[in-house]
């Protein structure tokens, strides 16, 4: 295919997308806010890709204008991917602060790369070397910065899975995250190897067009529910530390807590209903239920043949768990056979055998429980 029909494939790709974001009506509510955001940051990253592409085929460079053509190609690509991972920190409404350190980074590094760009156009013989390190800019900053975001997603799951929520809703944005710095790898390359342009033209279509159509089906009112959720869980915290540090007040508010346990225990209706429940979670257990990949509490209710919030508070009370914590470690100790039994199963085999396609979650649960990665305590072992 001619290289100038697929520049203008690119371009009206990116044009599109950037006006479906656009033009796609959100409702007018509250909790969308930050989602609108992050469909504005993308649309306009998408639109300067497109405006820029016209630009250098209306205005080939020649001669020396090539290097500036360069410089300015590497300046717009880091302000496209810092906008790219600014809008997935506003998808999972995190912080402002966490995303003003990743703004600044991008911002810093801006400056820094047409400070860089402007000193090689004067002086000719550092070109090269200018060239490399404006692209090693581009690349650290956007692994920087991807780093930020992989961190907050992992925050993001563990809080998710604490208070017992189906993460399906967001498990998208992993694949995301790495196809995006993917992408970034593949255009710093192509910066310094201009044949990786078209490869890199293809790679980032592809891409950005699953992450369009991933960002358009996503339903944010979960995410502010579950944040809401979240900040409830930690407010509550929060009183009952605040609590325990005041004298006065802890001794009759622990004995009045003790008390109720010791009621709530001794009431024959709850060692009935736990009595009740004790054979139906053993039985799922030995049937190996827990290795069902993307299982919920309800999930598991509903297969022992039990009450969803019953099985929570007998793993809360009973227990002393989480119904994350109590699930993962099941799996991960049913994960430890195999690691152990078949040599020749990999890593990540003996994830998808225990309900865990993704490796990364796998290694992450793993850690959790046993305080190592699957590959350190199979050679340990």
């Amino acid at each position: 295919m001619d290289k100038e029909l697929i520049r203008v494939i690119y371009i009206t790709m990116f044009a599109l997308l950037s006006l479906v974001l656009y033009m796609v009506i959100i409702p007018s509510k509250q909790e969308y806010k930050d989602y609108k955001k992050a469909r504005r940051i993308l649309g306009f990253a998408f639109m300067m890709v497109a405006v820029l592409e016209i630009l250098r085929i209306l205005f080939p460079p020649a001669g020396l204008k090539r290097f500036l053509d360069l410089a300015v190609v590497i300046l717009f690509s880091h302000i496209f991917t810092s906008l790219n991972f600014v809008s997935f920190l506003y998808m999972i409404e995190t912080s402002r602060p966490k995303r003003k350190v990743v703004k600044k980074a991008a911002v810093i590094s801006a400056i820094l790369i047409v400070a860089l760009g402007i000193t090689a156009y004067i002086f000719i013989d550092i070109r090269s070397l200018l060239k490399a390190v404006m692209t090693s800019i581009f690349l650290v900053v956007c692994m920087y910065e991807f780093t930020c975001c992989i961190r907050e997603y992992d925050k993001f799951i563990l809080q998710i899975e604490a208070l017992n929520e189906d993460t399906s809703s967001i498990t998208w944005m992993y694949p995301m995250l790495w196809a995006t710095a993917i992408c970034a790898l593949i255009m710093a390359c192509s910066f310094l190897y201009k044949p990786l342009y078209i490869i890199n033209i293809i790679s980032s279509l592809g891409v950005y067009m699953v992450l369009t159509m991933r960002v358009l089906s996503f339903v944010p009112a979960n995410i502010s529910s579950i944040k809401r959720k979240i900040e409830e869980a930690e407010s509550k915290r929060k009183e009952e530390a605040e609590k325990t540090e005041t004298p006065e007040e802890t001794v009759p508010q622990a004995e009045e807590v003790n008390h109720e346990m010791v009621q709530e225990e001794d009431h024959p209706e709850i060692k009935k209903g736990y009595a009740k429940i004790e054979p139906l979670i053993s039985r799922w257990v030995e049937e190996e239920s827990y290795t069902q990949a993307e299982i919920s509490i309800k999930d598991a209710a509903s297969q022992m043949g039990t009450n969803s919030n019953y099985l929570s508070l007998y793993i809360n009370k009973v227990l002393n768990t989480s119904f994350a914590t109590w699930l993962n470690t099941l799996r991960i100790e049913k994960s430890k056979e195999y690691l152990l039994d078949d040599k020749k199963l990999s890593i990540e085999e003996c994830g998808i055998k225990v309900g865990y396609p993704n490796i990364y979650n796998y290694s992450r649960w793993f850690k959790i429980v046993t305080g190592m990665s699957p590959s350190e305590w199979r050679k340990i072992q």
